[in-house]
């Protein structure tokens, strides 16, 4: 519904305020809407390779601080609840009913997975 408001004004706007022509104003129209789909799916991108830079660093502080802490159990189901609960929130939050904007989200989830694996891989030499 907020897609075809942004179209019906991106109409009004050129058609009334800037004057121009109809079928110029229909285009202009055409494509808010789908800058504006475009711009929600890259947000869903954006906010879901957040969300997976937060769990995946927060993962990995956990696993560090094991040797460290005096009760491993008590660390690892408290990081394990936190970094879930933020995680299911977010997506939720970004899914607005649309399991397309999920799916985005998802990628940019698993693509911040792909790069925080790569840049903390052990480094190995051969000699």
């Amino acid at each position: 519904m907020n897609v075809l408001i942004s179209g019906l004004f991106g109409f009004v706007a050129s058609y009334f305020l800037l004057k121009l022509a109809l079928i110029p104003s229909l285009f202009i129209a055409i494509g808010g809407v789908k800058m504006s789909y475009f711009m929600h799916l890259l947000l869903a991108f954006t906010f879901g390779f957040a969300i997976g830079i937060f769990y995946f660093s927060s993962l990995w502080v956990t696993v560090r601080q094991l040797p460290t802490t005096q009760q491993p159990i008590l660390l690892i189901v408290g990081s394990l609840l936190g970094r879930l609960s933020i995680a299911i929130l977010g997506f939720y939050l970004i899914m607005d009913g649309s399991w397309q904007q999920l799916l985005i989200a998802l990628l940019g989830f698993v693509l911040a997975r792909s790069i925080l694996i790569r840049r903390w891989k052990p480094r190995t030499f051969l000699r």
